[in-house]
């Protein structure tokens, strides 16, 4: 098992959640990037609603494995999904199919 399947099979499913947010509404460039609002607002479409908590930890913990940045030049920070992101998710995807 390499490094990278080892830290994706580590995210859990608020992870793996905020992460299909940010690639099913195409932030992957800052222009399109989501702010934690959009991300509530998002969550309450799919009837998920993530806590404040819950995004603020998920969004710091993919930030900092690589899979997501930030865009921190705007008062309200983008975040856009890496293509490693892209990857976890496929790692996942593929992991259910199994």
């Amino acid at each position: 098992m390499t490094y990278f399947d080892e830290v994706v099979s580590r995210l859990n499913i608020d992870d793996i959640s905020l992460l299909t947010l940010l690639q099913e509404c195409g932030a992957n460039r800052i222009v399109k990037g989501m702010t934690k609002e959009d991300f509530k607002i998002e969550s309450v479409k799919l009837d998920t609603q993530f806590s404040e908590a819950t995004i603020r930890s998920s969004l710091s913990k993919l930030e900092a494995l690589l899979l997501i940045e930030r865009d921190s030049s705007s008062k309200h920070h983008k975040f856009i999904i890496t293509s490693y992101g892209v990857m976890a998710l496929e790692y996942h995807l593929e992991g259910e199919m199994i």
